[in-house]
């Protein structure tokens, strides 16, 4: 059974591809910062962790490698918008979004990287 680890997953794209994903019967992981959407669910595995925060990650991979989790596929959905004009954008906004949108995604995808299958996938949306 293929393993599948979404992240960004409280609502939108990240929450259908769980959906989707249980349907075709694949191993669910979940990784969001409101992992309330998914509590309740049968075959997923929740975890509330922001992606910004080094040692929440550091124990969500402890955990995955302690269950002897393999991931298939690693999809990076999560992101951080704010809905404002470009010139009343400030640094600290900026600097939000770039947490999430980039340097997030990378820590989270280098710290998965070795319990990821040499034959698994990446996928950022």
């Amino acid at each position: 059974m293929k393993t599948i680890l979404v992240s960004g997953t409280s609502s939108g794209i990240g929450y259908e591809i769980c959906v989707q994903a249980l349907k075709l019967k694949y191993n669910v992981i979940s990784v969001s910062r409101n992992s309330k959407p998914f509590k309740n669910i049968n075959g997923i595995d929740c975890y509330s962790v922001d992606i910004t925060d080094n040692d929440q990650l550091n124990n969500l991979v402890e955990d995955l490698k302690s269950k002897k989790v393999s991931i298939d596929f690693l999809i990076n959905n999560a992101g951080h918008l704010k809905n404002e004009t470009f010139d009343k954008t400030s640094y600290e906004s900026f600097k939000e979004t770039f947490d999430v949108n980039v340097f997030g995604l990378a820590q989270i995808t280098r710290l998965l990287l070795p319990i990821i299958n040499k034959s698994g996938h990446v996928i950022n949306i």
